[in-house]
């Protein structure tokens, strides 16, 4: 299935509407956060490996951290390149102590 018809990734959206080139940021950031192999496939050839990590690199701080540390691998990248503060868990479980 083509990647812009999948439900799994634009249940919200009416894929008619979507253009690759326009809006490319929202697509990406679907892929980088629900997307499988056939997606990153379809993207690698429809904007290319450089514009993929720069994308990535850009979205990071929004993707849940099991989908960030993927593409994180993925690109080869270190923390430091991210940029992005480590996520604490301290203190947000409601049955947390102090």
């Amino acid at each position: 299935m083509e990647t812009l018809e999948k439900k799994s990734l634009f249940w919200d959206v009416d894929v008619q509407e979507l253009d690759v080139q326009k809006h490319r940021d929202f697509i990406m950031k679907r892929i980088f956060g629900m997307g499988d192999l056939e997606d990153l496939a379809w993207s690698r050839k429809e904007y290319g490996a450089d514009v993929l990590k720069n994308l990535f690199l850009l979205s990071a701080d929004g993707l849940d951290a099991k989908s960030c540390n993927f593409w994180k691998k993925y690109f080869h990248l270190s923390d430091e390149e991210l940029c992005t503060p480590k996520r604490s868990t301290q203190g947000q479980s409601a049955f947390s102590i102090r």
